[in-house]
């Protein structure tokens, strides 16, 4: 068949395939709006500089440093402690797991930062989420700081106790220590007390990081309208012109018969 005839069976047919075309397209256009969208938002969580310089006095430069704390945080965020934290402050009950399905981070490069985001088909909704999972992360690693300190506390007034015991140890003939015992326990002490502030700047350092503002809602087409459309088109015309032929070869079947 020749171009100029494939064209003219298409031209006689061109209200049914037309027909066809809009039907199809019609539908799937009409389906896919009334199905939800989908909604992402974003928070970011940033450390606090006191926290980079330690990491970095360790021998790591400032950018090595910055990587190394987002990525712990990046991966702190999945956890069961963060998630459980982010869905009581959100309201909602929920299993960890399916809130850790609808969430994934990005760590700018060299930066300590990290982007956290969040998918629902509620556009209100995922903005409580995401600012809710960047909370969460933030009162976790303050809790943990928390719980080191009060452990590490625990530790000093043993360490202290002790010496002070140490110091109050009658030696034999009713003396106390002599006084190169009695300097060696103050050095002892004056180290714990030292090491013990350090521990402690450390651990201030370590919960400074905080929610850089609420989190920026966007609108994700997520049932991808503009390919389902694209697509239909693309098959209610082929299916349309396919239609059309078989009409012509009815229409050809039905003169031959009324010639015989």
């Amino acid at each position: 068949m020749e171009l100029a005839d494939f064209l003219n069976v298409i031209w006689r047919w061109k209200w049914m395939v037309l027909a066809v075309v809009i039907l199809i397209t019609g539908y799937v256009l009409a389906t896919s709006l009334r199905q939800a969208g989908t909604y992402t938002a974003q928070v970011s969580v940033i450390p606090g500089l006191p926290q980079i310089a330690n990491a970095s006095s360790a021998g790591i430069n400032i950018e090595q440093a910055g990587d190394r704390i987002g990525a712990t945080y990046a991966e702190l965020v999945y956890t069961e402690p963060v998630l459980e934290k982010s869905l009581a402050i959100a309201g909602l009950d929920w299993k960890p797991d399916v809130l850790r399905g609808r969430i994934s981070t990005e760590q700018p490069k060299n930066t300590p930062m990290i982007k956290i985001s969040v998918l629902d088909n509620d556009p209100g909704r995922v903005q409580i989420l995401a600012n809710a999972v960047g909370q969460g992360l933030v009162d976790y690693v303050k809790e943990a700081s928390r719980s080191g300190s009060d452990s590490a506390k625990a530790v000093i007034v043993n360490e202290l106790t002790d010496i002070e015991k140490q110091h109050a140890i009658v030696q034999p003939g009713g003396s106390k220590p002599d006084e190169n015992m009695a300097r060696a326990l103050d050095d002892r002490r004056q180290s714990i007390l030292k090491n013990y502030e350090t521990f402690l700047s450390q651990q201030a350092s370590s919960a400074d990081i905080q929610v850089s503002g609420p989190a920026d809602t966007y609108f994700v087409v997520g049932n991808q309208i503009t390919q389902k459309v694209l697509i239909a088109f693309i098959i209610s015309l082929a299916i349309g012109i396919s239609l059309a032929f078989l009409a012509q070869g009815i229409s050809n079947s039905l003169d031959y018969q009324q010639e015989d």
